[in-house]
Protein backbone atom coordinates (compact mmCIF):
# COMPACT_ATOMS: atom_id res chain seq x y z
CA UNK A 1 0.00 0.00 0.00
CA UNK A 2 2.81 2.40 0.88
CA UNK A 3 4.54 1.40 -2.57
CA UNK A 4 1.03 2.26 -4.26
CA UNK A 5 0.52 5.64 -2.65
CA UNK A 6 3.75 7.13 -3.38
CA UNK A 7 3.51 5.99 -7.09
CA UNK A 8 0.07 7.93 -6.94
CA UNK A 9 1.49 10.89 -5.72
CA UNK A 10 4.26 10.76 -8.45
CA UNK A 11 1.81 10.44 -10.79
CA UNK A 12 0.11 13.70 -9.26
CA UNK A 13 3.09 15.71 -10.57
CA UNK A 14 2.26 15.40 -14.17
CA UNK A 15 -1.52 15.49 -14.48
CA UNK A 16 -1.28 19.00 -12.07
CA UNK A 17 1.34 20.35 -14.88
CA UNK A 18 -0.74 18.94 -17.69
CA UNK A 19 -4.18 20.63 -16.11
CA UNK A 20 -2.01 23.73 -15.39
CA UNK A 21 -0.73 23.89 -18.84
CA UNK A 22 -4.36 23.33 -20.13
CA UNK A 23 -5.89 26.05 -18.34
CA UNK A 24 -2.68 28.45 -18.89
CA UNK A 25 -3.43 28.37 -22.97
CA UNK A 26 -7.58 28.42 -22.49
CA UNK A 27 -6.89 32.02 -19.96
CA UNK A 28 -4.32 33.63 -22.45
CA UNK A 29 -6.84 33.08 -25.76
CA UNK A 30 -9.88 34.19 -23.92
CA UNK A 31 -10.81 37.78 -25.04
CA UNK A 32 -9.56 40.98 -22.86
CA UNK A 33 -6.51 42.70 -21.40
CA UNK A 34 -5.63 42.53 -17.60
CA UNK A 35 -4.08 45.12 -18.08
CA UNK A 36 -6.86 47.23 -19.47
CA UNK A 37 -9.02 45.95 -16.40
CA UNK A 38 -6.55 47.05 -13.78
CA UNK A 39 -6.15 50.64 -14.83
CA UNK A 40 -9.25 51.39 -16.80
CA UNK A 41 -10.81 51.92 -19.85
CA UNK A 42 -10.11 55.45 -20.17
CA UNK A 43 -6.41 54.72 -19.02
CA UNK A 44 -3.36 56.00 -21.77
CA UNK A 45 -1.92 53.88 -24.11
CA UNK A 46 1.37 54.18 -22.75
CA UNK A 47 0.33 53.41 -19.20
CA UNK A 48 -1.17 50.18 -20.88
CA UNK A 49 1.76 49.59 -22.58
CA UNK A 50 3.98 49.85 -19.42
CA UNK A 51 1.83 47.45 -17.07
CA UNK A 52 2.05 45.07 -19.70
CA UNK A 53 5.46 45.28 -19.95
CA UNK A 54 6.05 45.05 -16.36
CA UNK A 55 3.87 41.57 -16.24
CA UNK A 56 5.39 39.89 -19.00
CA UNK A 57 2.55 39.98 -21.07
CA UNK A 58 3.98 41.57 -24.23
CA UNK A 59 6.06 38.56 -24.31
CA UNK A 60 4.56 35.61 -27.20
CA UNK A 61 2.83 32.81 -25.13
CA UNK A 62 5.64 30.05 -25.41
CA UNK A 63 7.70 32.79 -23.65
CA UNK A 64 5.07 33.19 -21.03
CA UNK A 65 4.41 29.63 -20.66
CA UNK A 66 8.60 28.60 -20.15
CA UNK A 67 8.78 31.44 -17.71
CA UNK A 68 5.09 29.68 -15.96
CA UNK A 69 6.51 26.29 -16.16
CA UNK A 70 9.73 26.85 -14.42
CA UNK A 71 8.46 28.81 -11.45
CA UNK A 72 5.64 25.73 -11.01
CA UNK A 73 8.90 23.27 -11.10
CA UNK A 74 10.00 25.34 -8.15
CA UNK A 75 7.26 25.82 -6.39
CA UNK A 76 6.62 29.21 -7.48
CA UNK A 77 3.00 29.86 -8.17
CA UNK A 78 3.89 34.05 -9.12
CA UNK A 79 1.83 36.86 -8.04
CA UNK A 80 -1.62 37.94 -8.22
CA UNK A 81 -1.68 40.65 -10.88
CA UNK A 82 -4.82 42.28 -9.16
CA UNK A 83 -3.83 41.69 -5.37
CA UNK A 84 -0.35 42.29 -6.28
CA UNK A 85 0.67 39.13 -3.37
CA UNK A 86 1.80 35.67 -4.00
CA UNK A 87 -0.64 33.57 -5.25
CA UNK A 88 0.12 31.13 -2.25
CA UNK A 89 -0.91 33.61 -0.11
CA UNK A 90 -4.06 34.84 -1.83
CA UNK A 91 -5.37 31.42 -2.30
CA UNK A 92 -4.18 30.63 1.69
CA UNK A 93 -6.16 33.35 2.59
CA UNK A 94 -9.77 31.98 0.75
CA UNK A 95 -9.11 28.43 1.20
CA UNK A 96 -10.39 28.13 4.97
CA UNK A 97 -14.09 29.07 4.45
CA UNK A 98 -14.46 26.30 2.10
CA UNK A 99 -12.50 23.55 3.20
CA UNK A 100 -15.18 24.43 6.49
CA UNK A 101 -17.84 24.61 4.33
CA UNK A 102 -16.64 21.93 2.63
CA UNK A 103 -16.64 19.33 5.50
CA UNK A 104 -19.85 20.56 7.21
CA UNK A 105 -21.60 20.43 3.62
CA UNK A 106 -20.32 16.86 2.89
CA UNK A 107 -21.58 15.99 6.81
CA UNK A 108 -24.97 17.05 5.56
CA UNK A 109 -24.60 15.35 2.13
CA UNK A 110 -23.62 12.07 4.16
CA UNK A 111 -26.08 12.18 6.85
CA UNK A 112 -29.02 12.48 4.83
CA UNK A 113 -28.09 10.16 2.03
CA UNK A 114 -27.28 7.23 3.52
CA UNK A 115 -29.23 6.63 6.00
CA UNK A 116 -32.09 7.76 3.16
CA UNK A 117 -30.27 5.03 0.35
CA UNK A 118 -30.32 2.44 3.12
CA UNK A 119 -34.25 2.81 4.14
CA UNK A 120 -35.06 2.88 0.20
CA UNK A 121 -33.90 -0.27 -0.68
CA UNK A 122 -34.60 -2.28 2.91
CA UNK A 123 -37.91 -0.85 2.23
CA UNK A 124 -38.22 -0.98 -1.74
CA UNK A 125 -41.94 -0.45 -2.92
CA UNK A 126 -43.01 1.10 0.22
CA UNK A 127 -44.60 4.43 0.36
CA UNK A 128 -41.15 5.49 2.28
CA UNK A 129 -39.64 4.25 -0.63
CA UNK A 130 -41.67 6.19 -3.37
CA UNK A 131 -41.00 9.45 -0.71
CA UNK A 132 -37.55 9.28 -0.71
CA UNK A 133 -37.11 8.44 -4.30
CA UNK A 134 -39.56 11.30 -4.77
CA UNK A 135 -37.21 13.36 -2.58
CA UNK A 136 -34.23 12.38 -4.68
CA UNK A 137 -35.42 13.43 -7.64
CA UNK A 138 -36.23 16.99 -6.45
CA UNK A 139 -32.68 17.13 -4.93
CA UNK A 140 -31.03 16.74 -8.40
CA UNK A 141 -33.82 18.71 -10.33
CA UNK A 142 -33.99 21.76 -8.03
CA UNK A 143 -31.71 24.66 -8.48
CA UNK A 144 -28.87 24.75 -5.97
CA UNK A 145 -29.67 28.77 -6.13
CA UNK A 146 -33.78 28.35 -5.84
CA UNK A 147 -33.06 26.48 -2.79
CA UNK A 148 -30.98 28.94 -1.73
CA UNK A 149 -32.78 31.67 -1.45
CA UNK A 150 -36.10 29.91 -0.47
CA UNK A 151 -33.41 28.90 2.93
CA UNK A 152 -32.38 32.46 3.19
CA UNK A 153 -36.18 33.47 3.36
CA UNK A 154 -37.56 31.16 5.53
CA UNK A 155 -34.92 30.54 8.19
CA UNK A 156 -33.09 33.93 8.01
CA UNK A 157 -35.76 36.64 7.30
CA UNK A 158 -38.74 35.35 8.29
CA UNK A 159 -37.56 32.88 11.72
CA UNK A 160 -34.61 35.03 12.12
CA UNK A 161 -32.80 32.21 13.46
CA UNK A 162 -29.59 32.55 11.31
CA UNK A 163 -27.77 34.86 9.65
CA UNK A 164 -28.44 36.24 5.90
CA UNK A 165 -24.99 35.62 4.44
CA UNK A 166 -21.56 36.29 5.47
CA UNK A 167 -18.76 34.80 7.00
CA UNK A 168 -16.70 34.72 10.71
CA UNK A 169 -13.50 33.38 10.69
CA UNK A 170 -13.33 30.29 13.25
CA UNK A 171 -10.54 32.88 15.24
CA UNK A 172 -13.75 34.74 16.43
CA UNK A 173 -15.84 31.97 17.66
CA UNK A 174 -16.13 28.89 15.97
CA UNK A 175 -20.09 28.44 17.26
CA UNK A 176 -20.27 31.70 15.43
CA UNK A 177 -18.56 30.67 12.18
CA UNK A 178 -21.01 27.23 11.85
CA UNK A 179 -24.05 29.79 12.36
CA UNK A 180 -22.97 31.62 8.96
CA UNK A 181 -21.85 28.56 7.44
CA UNK A 182 -25.34 26.27 8.15
CA UNK A 183 -27.58 28.05 5.35
CA UNK A 184 -24.74 27.51 2.95
CA UNK A 185 -23.16 24.07 3.60
CA UNK A 186 -27.34 22.64 3.80
CA UNK A 187 -27.86 23.93 0.53
CA UNK A 188 -24.35 22.39 -1.14
CA UNK A 189 -25.22 19.05 1.30
CA UNK A 190 -29.12 18.85 0.28
CA UNK A 191 -28.18 18.68 -3.81
CA UNK A 192 -25.37 16.16 -3.33
CA UNK A 193 -27.63 13.77 -1.22
CA UNK A 194 -29.92 13.19 -3.34
CA UNK A 195 -26.57 11.49 -5.74
CA UNK A 196 -25.74 9.68 -2.58
CA UNK A 197 -28.64 8.55 -1.66
CA UNK A 198 -29.92 7.04 -4.45
CA UNK A 199 -26.26 5.29 -5.40
CA UNK A 200 -26.63 4.02 -1.91
CA UNK A 201 -30.26 2.68 -3.00
CA UNK A 202 -28.74 0.85 -6.25
CA UNK A 203 -25.74 -0.60 -4.36
CA UNK A 204 -27.83 -2.02 -1.39
CA UNK A 205 -30.74 -3.58 -4.00
CA UNK A 206 -27.50 -5.18 -5.98
CA UNK A 207 -26.26 -6.51 -2.16
CA UNK A 208 -29.49 -7.43 -0.70
CA UNK A 209 -30.42 -9.92 -3.80
CA UNK A 210 -27.16 -11.98 -3.21
CA UNK A 211 -27.65 -15.63 -1.65
CA UNK A 212 -25.47 -14.88 1.31
CA UNK A 213 -27.79 -12.30 2.55
CA UNK A 214 -30.81 -14.81 2.15
CA UNK A 215 -28.28 -17.19 4.25
CA UNK A 216 -28.17 -14.69 6.49
CA UNK A 217 -32.08 -14.16 7.09
CA UNK A 218 -33.14 -17.81 7.07
CA UNK A 219 -30.50 -18.76 9.84
CA UNK A 220 -32.63 -16.07 11.72
CA UNK A 221 -30.55 -13.28 12.13
CA UNK A 222 -32.00 -9.87 13.07
CA UNK A 223 -32.80 -7.63 10.47
CA UNK A 224 -31.23 -4.80 11.59
CA UNK A 225 -28.26 -7.18 11.87
CA UNK A 226 -28.52 -8.64 7.95
CA UNK A 227 -28.84 -5.05 6.82
CA UNK A 228 -25.88 -3.21 9.10
CA UNK A 229 -23.25 -6.16 9.21
CA UNK A 230 -23.27 -8.10 6.36
CA UNK A 231 -25.47 -5.97 3.68
CA UNK A 232 -24.03 -2.39 4.00
CA UNK A 233 -20.31 -3.18 4.11
CA UNK A 234 -20.13 -4.65 0.71
CA UNK A 235 -22.42 -1.81 -0.57
CA UNK A 236 -20.31 0.62 1.22
CA UNK A 237 -17.20 0.48 -2.12
CA UNK A 238 -19.43 2.14 -4.59
CA UNK A 239 -20.91 4.52 -2.24
CA UNK A 240 -17.32 6.05 -1.30
CA UNK A 241 -16.80 6.62 -4.59
CA UNK A 242 -19.22 8.78 -5.36
CA UNK A 243 -19.15 10.46 -1.62
CA UNK A 244 -15.17 11.07 -2.68
CA UNK A 245 -16.49 12.78 -6.12
CA UNK A 246 -19.07 15.04 -4.23
CA UNK A 247 -16.39 16.19 -1.94
CA UNK A 248 -14.18 17.09 -4.75
CA UNK A 249 -16.45 18.91 -5.99
CA UNK A 250 -17.11 20.67 -3.14
CA UNK A 251 -13.34 21.32 -2.23
CA UNK A 252 -13.24 23.11 -5.72
CA UNK A 253 -15.20 25.30 -4.45
CA UNK A 254 -18.89 26.32 -4.87
CA UNK A 255 -19.16 29.21 -7.12
CA UNK A 256 -23.41 29.38 -6.54
CA UNK A 257 -23.45 28.97 -2.69
CA UNK A 258 -20.40 31.35 -1.76
CA UNK A 259 -21.62 33.69 -4.18
CA UNK A 260 -25.00 33.85 -2.77
CA UNK A 261 -23.87 33.92 0.87
CA UNK A 262 -20.96 35.92 0.44
CA UNK A 263 -18.64 33.67 1.52
CA UNK A 264 -14.81 34.63 0.47
CA UNK A 265 -13.98 30.95 -0.62
CA UNK A 266 -12.09 29.62 -3.56
CA UNK A 267 -15.13 29.47 -5.79
CA UNK A 268 -15.69 33.35 -5.24
CA UNK A 269 -12.03 34.18 -5.92
CA UNK A 270 -11.71 31.92 -8.76
CA UNK A 271 -14.83 33.67 -10.23
CA UNK A 272 -13.64 37.40 -9.59
CA UNK A 273 -10.14 36.10 -10.93
CA UNK A 274 -11.47 35.02 -14.14
CA UNK A 275 -13.51 38.60 -14.72
CA UNK A 276 -10.20 40.29 -14.38
CA UNK A 277 -8.25 38.35 -16.14
CA UNK A 278 -5.93 37.43 -13.07
CA UNK A 279 -4.15 34.50 -15.13
CA UNK A 280 -1.52 33.41 -12.45
CA UNK A 281 -4.46 33.34 -9.23
CA UNK A 282 -6.09 31.30 -12.06
CA UNK A 283 -3.70 28.58 -12.75
CA UNK A 284 -2.83 28.35 -9.23
CA UNK A 285 -6.86 27.79 -8.15
CA UNK A 286 -6.49 25.02 -10.65
CA UNK A 287 -3.55 23.67 -9.80
CA UNK A 288 -4.83 23.82 -6.35
CA UNK A 289 -8.52 22.39 -7.84
CA UNK A 290 -6.70 19.31 -9.94
CA UNK A 291 -3.97 18.51 -6.60
CA UNK A 292 -7.40 18.45 -4.44
CA UNK A 293 -9.00 15.78 -6.84
CA UNK A 294 -5.85 13.95 -6.82
CA UNK A 295 -5.38 13.43 -3.51
CA UNK A 296 -9.14 12.98 -2.67
CA UNK A 297 -9.11 9.98 -5.39
CA UNK A 298 -6.30 8.51 -3.10
CA UNK A 299 -7.67 8.57 -0.32
CA UNK A 300 -10.46 6.80 -1.89
CA UNK A 301 -8.53 3.99 -2.81
CA UNK A 302 -6.90 3.61 0.55
CA UNK A 303 -10.52 3.34 2.31
CA UNK A 304 -11.47 0.64 -0.05
CA UNK A 305 -8.57 -1.39 1.12
CA UNK A 306 -9.87 -0.80 4.85
CA UNK A 307 -13.61 -1.40 3.76
CA UNK A 308 -12.51 -4.45 2.01
CA UNK A 309 -9.41 -6.67 2.93
CA UNK A 310 -9.49 -8.52 -0.53
CA UNK A 311 -8.53 -4.97 -1.94
CA UNK A 312 -4.64 -5.07 -2.75
CA UNK A 313 -2.43 -2.79 -4.39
Amino acid sequence: MQAYIARRLVTTVPIVALVGTVVFLLVHLTPGDPAVIMLGPDAPAEAVVRLRHDLGLDQPLAAQWLHWFRRIITGDLGRSIFFGLPVTAVIRQHLVPTVLLSLLAILFAVGIGLPAGIVSAVRRGSALDQAVTLVAFLGVSVPEFWLALNLVLLFAVRLALLPVAGYVPPTQGLGTTLRYLLLPAFTMGFVQSALIARMTRAAMLEVVAQDYIRTAHAKGLAFRQVTLRHAFPNALIAVVTVVGIVFSVMMGGNVVAETIFTIPGIGQLLMSSVLRRDYPLIQGIVLLVALAYVLINLLVDVVYALVDPRIRY
